[in-house]
């Protein structure tokens, strides 16, 4: 991208966001827009956030840094994105990740941890309302300034951190599932791989010809009501998981490598961005059923 777009860009972006100041002093923005608060559950599963966090990268990174990261020999295709910065394989001597070209300014838009870092410094900034068009604008300029700073670099390696440990608990299942069920699996651990980002697809195991498909999620704490399992996780999606991609919800506290696997349906509820009375943030989910044992796993 010519310097000149980038000006243009970074001009749009201060026009637009002087033009809100404006309007608000003017009166012509009401009261009640201002009280709009963003949280990173929202706009993780919010389209319009996605489709405008994709067209901001896209804009920025083409043609150079923009396409696929696919590995054919481990069956890994990735959908059209950031690469060659930022990328895994920048980290894997220092993270033990796979070594991709995918970059890891791909994830921002869908972890939680980045995105609540964004917002706590749009918060610090903005004298306009807080929008989601707003905190784009925000992200954008953001992500056009600070590229090679160490405050950039925090982000890659909070995302990253969040990533690897995410892996540790996939692989910890995966392990144990597959020795005490005597099957094989597919643990999928490729940067930006379509049935992970797609589907929610963690790993795949097979035995006698079927299968069942599994998501990991962090466990913090699970109480049993009557026929009823209320799960205590973070950043946990709004919509879920689609029974027709997941089979099994596997929940995993890394501490103390205990899990508890939870059939997936839609009869469930979920409850994002609860708050403890210490303040820490959390999501409940609570399932109509019990968890199973680990032997009572049907393969499909």
């Amino acid at each position: 991208m010519t310097i000149l777009k980038k000006m243009k860009n970074f001009n749009y972006t201060a026009k637009s966001i002087e033009t809100n100041r404006m309007k608000k002093m003017m009166g012509l923005i009401k009261e009640e827009e201002n009280k709009t608060i963003l949280t990173s559950n929202g706009l993780k599963n919010s389209r319009k956030f996605k489709d405008g966090f994709n067209r901001i990268v896209r804009n920025i990174f083409q043609p150079n840094n923009w396409g696929t990261a696919d590995k054919p020999e481990i069956d890994c295709y990735t959908h059209q994105g950031i690469i060659g910065v930022y990328t895994f394989a920048d980290y894997s001597n220092r993270f033990k990740t796979p070594s991709s070209n995918w970059s890891v300014i791909n994830f921002f838009n869908t972890s939680g941890l980045v995105l609540d870092e964004l917002l706590r410094m749009y918060r610090q900034s903005i004298t306009e309302n807080e929008t989601e068009e707003n905190f784009l604008m925000f992200v954008e300029d953001f992500i056009r300034n600070k590229m090679n700073t160490k405050e950039f670099e925090n982000l890659v390696v909070m995302n990253l951190r969040a990533i690897t440990k995410g892996s540790r608990s996939e692989n910890y299942v995966f392990d144990d599932l597959k020795r005490k069920l005597d099957a094989q699996g597919d643990l999928n651990f490729c940067p930006g791989s379509k049935t992970d980002t797609s589907k929610g697809e963690d790993f795949i195991m097979y035995k006698d010809g079927k299968k069942f498909k599994a998501q990991v999620k962090p466990l913090l704490f699970f109480n049993l009501i009557g026929t009823k399992t209320e799960v205590l996780t973070k950043k946990y999606p709004t919509k879920g998981y689609s029974p027709s991609n997941i089979d099994y919800i596997i929940f995993h506290k890394e501490t103390t490598n205990e899990y508890i696997v939870m059939e997936n349906d839609t009869d469930l509820k979920i409850y994002n961005d609860m708050k403890s009375k210490k303040g820490f943030i959390y999501d409940k989910v609570v399932f109509s059923s019990l968890p199973v044992k680990p032997e009572e796993i049907v393969f499909r």
